[in-house]
């Protein structure tokens, strides 16, 4: 366990500011550095009302990610701190590329023509599955996950930002009820409705992630809806239709298509309306892992240690060299 170490300025944590990363409703995140180093650091600004419930959350989010560290798809916690008026994070590395949403914005600018970010997107889906299913094994729930809280470094793809996440490892019980904090876009249909959820309904909103990735590199488009749950069936057959038709700015061959097709039938099971449906992200990882062009060298060496089989859809989708009619109609159930 990382202590919070108290300090009566922020200046005395002998960190030189570089610049802003981003803000939002909890604080601040600026680029810092020590002779030898840079870091990111979270800061969140506080008040008597206030200041038990934020550094409650600072100690949650310090556990959480000092738990899931030593897995190559997290960020890592350097030091957490408290002053009179504030809290904060010091958290490693600070994203070469930003945010998975700015590396989104970026591609679509350029209109597609960044080869090296087609590769991290591409490796992304193995990658996250996996970084996922590993934070479900540790019994811990992220419960906020999108674009914006997956950092982009050197071409890998970290999980970030768990200040909203749950651990269950000594709890009984993983499940949860009520009005939830996260980001209403990437929502399972019962966390919108505050039903009872589990660790599938983070595997809906990853769902969400990878059909929005999908949408950008075969279509070059960002998908513009206030919430996945509510147009996700209408989303995959438009999808699927383009792919079938070869419609959209990319073509893809016969082997490149069945990657796509690949991804998108786990798509369609991870975001299954009926939470009991969706499969496990030990499945999904399995599966996506299996392919070199889908995961880094690390999680693919992960896998082939493992020993795991591929799932018993996995040959029928790549024995397929098109989406026919049969397969999409079967898709979209």
């Amino acid at each position: 366990m990382l202590p919070i170490r108290s300090y009566q300025r922020r200046e005395d944590l002998h960190y030189d500011v570089v610049g802003s990363l981003g803000y939002g409703g909890f604080g601040n995140v600026f680029e810092v550095k020590t002779k030898v180093q840079r870091f990111a650091m979270k800061v969140m600004h506080t008040q008597r009302s206030n200041r038990a419930l934020l550094m409650e959350t600072l100690r949650r989010e310090v556990d959480i990610i000092y738990a899931l560290q030593d897995h190559h798809h997290f960020v890592n916690v350097v030091e957490a701190y408290e002053t009179k008026t504030e809290i904060g994070l010091v958290l490693s590395p600070v994203a070469s590329s930003g945010s998975l949403a700015q590396c989104f914005d970026q591609y679509l600018e350029n209109k597609g023509a960044n080869f090296s970010l087609e590769i991290t997107f591409d490796r992304a889906f193995g990658c996250l599955a996996e970084g996922l299913a590993w934070m479900h094994q540790q019994r811990i729930r992220h419960k906020d996950i999108k674009p914006a809280n997956i950092l982009v470094h050197k071409g890998e793809v970290l999980y970030c930002d768990f200040g909203c996440s749950l651990d269950s490892s000594e709890s009984d019980n993983s499940t949860t009820e009520g009005p939830a904090r996260t980001t209403r876009k990437y929502m399972a249909p019962e966390v919108k409705t505050s039903q009872s959820r589990n660790s599938t309904s983070d595997t809906y909103s990853l769902g969400c992630v990878f059909l929005e990735i999908l949408y950008i590199i075969v279509l070059h488009m960002a998908v513009s809806v206030a919430n996945f749950s509510d147009e996700m069936h209408n989303l995959r057959i438009h999808l699927q239709t383009c792919l079938q038709k070869s419609v959209g700015p990319v073509h893809f061959g016969p082997q490149s298509q069945k990657l796509v097709f690949l991804r998108l039938k786990s798509v369609q099971r991870m975001t299954d309306d009926e939470p009991r449906l969706r499969p496990s992200m030990e499945e999904i990882a399995s599966s996506l892992c299996q392919s070199r062009e889908l995961c880094c060298s690390v999680c693919t060496l992960i896998h082939r240690r493992l020993g795991n089989p591929k799932p018993p859809y996995w040959e029928d989708m790549l024995r397929s060299t098109s989406l026919n009619e049969e397969q999409t109609e079967a898709m979209s159930r």
